[in-house]
């Protein structure tokens, strides 16, 4: 697990060690037990790679990583989980190896079998490989897009890449220039889909695919991998559980391989439970877990079900205790992220890793399970949506904005009002507003009148997410899976995966996510739907699955999701922040937004009538990103 960087094809004269050591250098905290540079052949350009042991730790495995001949090199970011498989099998090609580390399995896939070897490749993983034979740039991301790899071209023609923003922005002349046409999709996701970014003339390389570069030509990207051809079939219950058993065993197992110390987050929900139920089953040690709580709010703490957890299975188990709210923190994890983000759990998640990086190098999550055996409670409304007749879904809307705004985490008639909120629209359009911010009516109040153009219609922010939908649909796959495969390409993709990321390498901290192990992914989306959810019951195949595993109790639970107390806290502790941040006059959000509509959010906030805990948050982040960008101007 490290950060990578580098450029290729940069003018003659360029200072490329002094380039690549700035680059790398930026994002040290990802690998801070080694930085290294390495000039390419003919001073075509320069790799940087941030190294965060966690196989071979030896200098063998150090990186940039050179063949024999000192013509292809290789800088890699995550975890191959077969890559002993595939080592075995180049061994019986005659490779002799240099090193134990996976990273020499990739380059010599790559001597052996050429671009199409690196489809063998199953992990979480972003490399950049340059062959000085064939002139070649190639640049590589994972199936799911667990590691993250952006790239640009400059204007001087080179080409540079990174793990995170802030590594490209070394590059000089790279300026950061924010894209104001992305607002209304930050507004209402809380991110930016892939494969733009918020920057102008930055992207991300989309997952599964691989971008190749040869001398004077344009970039190429093609895709290696998808889901497409898989489609459920029947199968009996008995023998879908002992399935998915079987796949998550092999998921945990695969990713208990580390020379450092290993442990797991438990939340206490039905996802990590199962995770460490695994775990425990293969370790001769009691397995190290870690968990937050909220003393000043009960509704998110949830330590006393990961209590029981780790009693069931004598985990060495470790507590933190958030009974602040973190006014320090948002600044931190801004300039991890480089982009503003809406989630909010960010803060939750950072909290946890920094306190398991102190104990242990690598640890393994429950992220995916909801995602891949459907666990959100919007995966159950998503199947209702555009069951209701647009005049009685507005009307039930009408009906219910009259009563009082309910309270309190989950609240049902909270839940039943996101329902109908928008239900004069397609049932597609519902299912994408309920996972938004400002949808809408709500986001044309915040953009200022002909930002957009005149004619500009709010509802067009979701086309992009709304035409994935319709063509899942087109294809004659049932409702549930068209949900969930959309799920993985936006939600999931840009959101949790992003997050995940971020916060544990800001503390250098490898998170492994079982449930999106390749051969478990396609297991479960070869299950119908029918399995997954049943009677309503979200997440029922994997639950009964470990019903002789884990207490009732855990597998019982309603869905709980990760998060904190955002509504106390504007109210409370970070209020004075917030109007800080939010009200002066000197906000750089109100040159992009509309004023009127902020203080309205505020002021419902604030005098109790309505809770915008999320929505404050987000406009707080891009407040400060905002900031962050004028000061680095």
């Amino acid at each position: 697990m490290c950060g990578i960087a580098g450029a290729v094809g940069a003018p003659v004269g360029t200072d490329l060690g002094a380039v690549g050591r700035d680059m790398i250098g930026r994002i040290r905290h990802r690998g801070p037990d080694a930085l290294a540079t390495a000039i390419l052949p003919q001073d075509r350009g320069v790799f940087g790679h941030a190294r965060l042991k966690i196989i071979d730790l030896s200098e063998r495995g150090a990186q940039p990583y050179w063949d024999r001949g000192h013509q292809v090199v290789l800088v890699f970011n995550g975890e191959i989980y077969n890559y002993r498989e595939l080592r075995r099998g180049l061994q019986h090609q005659g490779v002799v190896f240099r090193s134990e580390s996976d990273t020499e399995v990739i380059l010599e896939q790559y001597l052996r079998y050429g671009e199409v070897g690196l489809d063998a490749l199953d992990g979480m993983f972003a490399f950049a490989l340059w062959d000085a034979r064939e002139e070649r740039l190639v640049l590589a991301r994972d199936r799911l897009g667990k590691k993250p790899l952006y790239w640009a071209e400059t204007k001087d023609g080179a080409l540079v890449f990174g793990s995170e923003v802030k590594a490209l922005a070394a590059y000089p002349g790279l300026e950061l220039r924010a894209d104001r046409q992305k607002l209304p999709e930050y507004l209402s996701y809380g991110y930016v889909e892939t494969p733009g970014s918020f920057y102008q003339g930055i992207h991300r390389l989309p997952p599964a695919t691989r971008l190749v570069r040869r001398a004077g030509q344009s970039p190429v990207l093609s895709r290696y991998w998808s889901l497409d051809a898989i489609r459920p079939r029947a199968i009996g219950v008995e023998e879908a559980q002992a399935r998915v058993r079987l796949a998550v065993g092999r998921a945990v197992e695969k990713r208990l391989v580390a020379d450092v110390p290993l442990g797991a987050f438990l939340s206490g929900g039905v996802d990590s439970s199962i995770i460490v139920a695994e775990m425990a089953a293969r370790s001769s040690e009691p397995v190290r877990t870690f968990c937050i709580g909220f003393d000043d709010d009960q509704t998110f703490d949830e330590r006393r079900y990961a209590k029981l957890v780790a009693e069931r299975f004598g985990t060495q188990h470790t507590e933190l205790v958030v009974s602040s709210s973190p006014a320090g923190l948002l600044e931190k994890l801004l300039h991890h992220h480089d982009e503003p983000y809406g989630d909010s759990s960010a803060i939750a998640a950072f909290a946890v890793a920094e306190a398991t990086r102190r104990h242990v190098t690598v640890a393994l999550t429950g992220d995916g399970g909801d995602e891949v055996f459907a666990g959100y409670t919007r995966f159950r409304g998503g199947l209702l949506t555009g069951l209701l007749p647009p005049l009685l879904g507005g009307a039930l809307h009408q009906a219910l904005a009259h009563l009082p705004e309910p309270r309190g985490y989950k609240n049902p008639l909270a839940l039943l009002r996101r329902f109908v909120a928008h239900g004069d629209r397609s049932g597609d359009e519902q299912l994408l507003a309920w996972n938004t911010f400002f949808v809408g009516q709500a986001l044309k109040e915040l953009l200022p009148p002909g930002n957009f153009g005149a004619d500009f219609d709010p509802w067009s922010v979701l086309g992009r997410q709304a035409e994935l939908l319709g063509r899942l649909e087109d294809e004659g796959r049932d409702r549930l899976d068209c949900i969930l495969r959309h799920n993985l390409d936006t939600y999931l993709l840009d959101d949790l995966l992003v997050k995940t990321d971020r916060t544990t390498m800001a503390v250098a901290l490898e998170a492994r996510c079982p449930f999106l192990d390749t051969e478990l992914l396609e297991l479960a989306f070869s299950l119908p739907g029918t399995l997954k959810m049943r009677f309503g019951q979200l997440k029922w195949l994997l639950r009964e699955s470990y019903r002789q595993v884990l207490p009732a109790a855990i597998l019982d639970r309603k869905k709980h999701g990760f998060g904190v107390p955002l509504a106390k806290w504007w109210s409370g502790p970070l209020r004075g922040m917030m109007q800080d941040l939010l009200r002066s006059p000197s906000a750089r959000i109100r040159d992009e937004l509309v004023g009127a509509t902020i203080d309205r959010v505020l002021d419902e906030h604030l005098e109790g009538r309505r809770d915008h805990g999320q929505r404050i948050f987000l406009l707080l982040n891009l407040e400060l990103w905002l900031r962050a960008l004028a000061r680095a101007g």
